[in-house]
């Protein structure tokens, strides 16, 4: 079942720290490794009903989300950003705001995710796709009320 297609190239930058930063419509998530987070996932692969589920593909041209380090390495998006989200991804984390499983199954997956990155793992991407999905819900919710 999909929830939504997205289509969108993210160039990630590292930033001072190490850390991931990219720019999605108005708002900076920053991926971080340690400490509080405004968004918490958990990317685990034995949780039964996860709240999403994403296949790691090869091929970029059947992804729904693409992440690719960027070439320009003095951009530098959380330097620049009005509003930053931190995103830290846990698979341990006790109460995550969402739990993703990475599927090898296509017909199972919400979302295909394509990774061509020598700094990021798939389950960094998987978190940031996890933390625009999450606040595309909150923003959702806001517009209903």
């Amino acid at each position: 079942m999909r929830y939504a297609t997205i289509a969108v190239l993210l160039l990630a930058t590292p930033a001072a720290a190490g850390d991931l930063c990219f720019n999605s419509g108005k708002t900076t998530y920053q991926l971080i490794k340690s400490g509080s987070a405004d968004v918490r996932i958990r990317v685990d692969a034995q949780n039964p009903s996860p709240d999403l589920r994403m296949q790691i593909v090869e091929q970029a041209e059947i992804a729904d989300f693409i992440l690719a380090d960027d070439a320009d390495e003095g951009n530098d998006p959380c330097g620049t950003a009005k509003r930053i989200t931190t995103v830290r991804a846990d698979e341990n984390e006790k109460r995550p705001d969402v739990t993703v499983v990475l599927s090898a199954k296509p017909e199972t997956a919400d979302y295909k995710v394509f990774v061509n990155s020598t700094r990021y793992a798939p389950a960094d991407a998987a978190a940031l796709l996890a933390a625009i999905w999450k606040s595309s819900q909150r923003r959702n919710v806001a517009e209903r009320r």
